[in-house]
């Protein structure tokens, strides 16, 4: 029998690494932030499935998974038990790389002291970035923390109006909070310009039904009343709309009306906003009697001419 011999040292490094390489997944079949990211998004909304998939993709450095495991720690009832301490290190992570939303709710942690020091002066700094990257929750966030400080009420005011603006041209109506906290305030403000809203009433005017031969009116399916044309509206008995008062929440009188009949509008419990043109001159007693709204702001605007 022969002797044996034992495997070189070099013999027996290379061996090992060839059997790491037979063990080891190949290159490709590795999934990366992105692949985890979108089979999160796939994944039942708040499962701890779509959680984990979340944390794969945020420990490879993905910003937006990040917050995403952030906000869930932030959150009830989100895939994981509450841990507000995890929350801020995840969306630190994530805001640290310049993502808006994590950048905003970081700002929120440090205004209400959760998972870290409360500290205004933190929550300031982070909601102030939040804003400038475009982040409209932003704009009411920061209102709301000048809004006490008597020395910053003219920053209160800016960022006020300026989320009043944003949620105006997005829906069609400011946002109530935002302009009630800039009456309390002593300013009284609705914002200007066009908006979705006005688009909508300017295609609905093609529908409009005449009670002169200059004036025409018609209700939209979200319970806007519309009086289109020139000149004074009509003194009538009864009026065609009066019917459908409960039904009508705004009432957009166009440019190029010059007054309002009395008893126009009355009984209108719905209403929450009055649209006037600059042409109006003269609002006869009675326009708006009996709103039953004492309950509810009404807003009246100018109509851009």
């Amino acid at each position: 029998m022969k002797n044996f011999r034992p495997f070189s040292s070099a013999t027996r490094l290379l061996f090992c690494a060839i059997c790491l390489a037979l063990l080891s997944p190949s290159p490709a079949s590795a999934q990366s932030a992105d692949d985890y990211l979108k089979q999160a998004k796939k994944a039942e909304l708040w499962s701890k499935e779509r959680f984990d998939l979340y944390m794969k993709a945020a420990e490879l450095g993905n910003a937006e998974a990040q917050f995403e495991v952030g906000f869930r720690y932030a959150s009830s009832n989100r895939g994981v038990a509450k841990d507000y301490y995890e929350a801020f290190k995840w969306l630190k992570k994530s805001a640290d790389q310049g993502y808006a939303e994590a950048i905003y709710y970081l700002g929120d942690a440090y205004e209400h002291g959760q998972g870290v020091q409360e500290d205004d002066k933190m929550a300031e700094k982070y909601y102030l970035s939040a804003a400038y990257k475009g982040y409209e929750d932003a704009y009411f966030s920061l209102g709301l923390l000048y809004k006490y400080d008597s020395k910053n009420k003219n920053e209160a005011i800016y960022w006020f109006k300026k989320y009043a603006d944003y949620t105006y041209a997005e829906r069609g109506e400011p946002s109530p909070t935002a302009l009630e906290s800039l009456r309390e305030l002593g300013v009284y403000y609705f914002p200007e310009g066009k908006s979705s809203y006005n688009t909508n009433i300017e295609k609905n005017n093609q529908k409009l039904k005449k009670i002169t031969d200059n004036i025409s009116w018609g209700i939209t399916k979200d319970g806007t009343l519309i009086i289109a044309g020139t000149g004074e509206m009509p003194t009538l008995k009864e009026y065609p709309w009066a019917k459908k008062n409960e039904k009508i929440s705004v009432i957009h009188i166009g440019n190029g009306i010059t007054s309002i009949s009395g008893n126009a509008f009355y009984n209108f419990s719905a209403l929450r906003k009055i649209v006037i043109p600059k042409s109006l001159k003269r609002i006869e007693e009675y326009a708006f009697f009996y709103l039953e709204n004492e309950h509810r702001l009404v807003y009246i605007t100018d109509l851009e001419a």
